[in-house]
């Protein structure tokens, strides 16, 4: 039982959009490249936990902070008997440890996930102790794609490769049940989970440099074109209906410019001037609630109208 999903990292889904109105820099493409591939991963022990661990309670990316340091848990399962730290990596191809580095092969040095996990773990532990929680906590690195071998990996890491992992979740899964002492463990974890942040300046981009357009929902591409009521895609040929296009459109705004008043003009200019102003303006209002009179008119949604 998934007690707190997944949810696609902030940053990530900041470059997943900005990669459609934009070419990214090298530095950005290759922090694209290697979010989605935790991400992929992490959707991938999902799945498998989903398969063989129904009876588990999981809770998935926490984020706490103890003495001012953040940590972040990949995945966490709260046992009657202990507490199950999960790191996930989506390694690819061969690597091999020399004493205490990690190298891919040939000779490219690369992070210890070893020293990542010992130190969130260490914080979890303090943070437990902080909360009044006594519990046997065990921390195991997941290496969850099947096409990775890792040569002299370290004995008694609690490593955990592809072929493993069903059979580890198997037996984890065998006679849990939901105990009291498991369910206020659930509850302090999730009350003191911080919203996901960014630091300042981690991302460049203004609203001028961007593309206008409606991408595709399928594909991402910006070759779409309103056909009547639908958006067209001209490379992959998916077809949108299109209120759900403009909708899809004032969220990507909002994802990437949060603080930026949302009027029907700037979302007519963000759709390429391909839906009229008053198409949108009419979308606004029944989706969102409207704020100002005549040229200061904007609109905020529902939740932040009624907190």
């Amino acid at each position: 039982m998934i007690v707190k999903e997944r949810k696609k990292p902030k940053e990530l889904l900041l470059l997943e959009l900005l990669s459609n109105r934009k070419m990214l820099s090298a530095r950005d493409y290759k922090k694209y490249q290697n979010l989605s591939l935790g991400y992929e991963g992490e959707l991938r022990f999902d799945a498998y936990t989903k398969k063989y661990g129904e009876k588990l309670i999981m809770l998935n990316d926490l984020l706490l902070r103890h003495n001012e340091q953040y940590f972040q848990i990949d995945s966490c399962v709260i046992t009657n008997d202990a507490i199950y730290l999960f790191e996930i990596k989506n390694y690819q191809g061969q690597y091999y440890f020399d004493k205490d580095i990690l190298y891919k092969v040939p000779n490219k040095e690369i992070e210890n996930p070893i020293l990542q996990r010992n130190r969130a773990t260490s914080l979890f532990r303090m943070f437990l102790q902080s909360k009044g929680i006594q519990s046997p906590l065990k921390s195991y690195i997941i290496f969850i794609h099947p096409q990775c071998t890792i040569y002299q990996t370290p004995l008694n890491q609690q490593i955990i490769f592809h072929s493993n992992i069903q059979s580890f979740l198997t037996k984890l899964n065998e006679n849990q049940y939901s105990s009291k002492k498991s369910q206020s463990i659930v509850k302090v974890l999730e009350s003191s989970v911080h919203q996901e942040f960014l630091p300042e300046n981690s991302l460049s981009y203004t609203f001028d440099e961007l593309q206008k357009g409606i991408p595709c929902c399928q594909c991402g591409s910006m070759n779409t074109e309103l056909i009547n009521r639908t958006i067209k895609c001209s490379d992959c040929e998916t077809e949108e209906v299109a209120s759900d296009s403009i909708i899809r459109c004032i969220n990507e705004f909002q994802e990437l410019f949060p603080s930026e008043k949302l009027t029907s003009g700037i979302i007519s200019k963000w759709c390429g001037n391909s839906i009229a102003q008053a198409r949108c303006k009419r979308m606004l209002l029944k989706h969102f609630s409207k704020r100002g009179e005549t040229k200061n008119v904007h609109y905020i949604k529902e939740e932040e109208a009624h907190p």
